[in-house]
């Protein structure tokens, strides 16, 4: 592999969605921040819908982009993090 492959998307955006969730020691889901199937079937507490994110919105180059419970991160696919950031030692 040497990353030239046609495969990699190179334009667009991808959006990164978090499952934040605990697990108890038998490995049963106990508490979920979305609470999707508690929040919708049984009127239950979802805190992303509590917290109130926006279900979409427009950049500045005219793109509209929707987003769903758990929706966290929007990263430019043809960008790198380290155009924004670099590491380094305090000492």
């Amino acid at each position: 592999m040497d990353y030239d492959e046609d495969f990699w998307l190179t334009d667009g955006y991808i959006i990164v969605n978090f499952t934040i969730e605990t697990v108890d020691p038998d490995g049963r889901h106990r508490l979920s921040y979305i609470n999707a199937g508690n929040h919708l079937n049984n009127g239950n507490c979802s805190m992303w819908t509590m917290e109130g994110p926006p279900l979409q919105k427009s950049s500045y180059k005219g793109s509209t982009f929707s987003f769903y419970a758990g929706d966290f991160i929007l990263y430019y696919a043809n960008k790198r993090m380290s155009n924004d950031y670099e590491s380094g030692a305090i000492y």
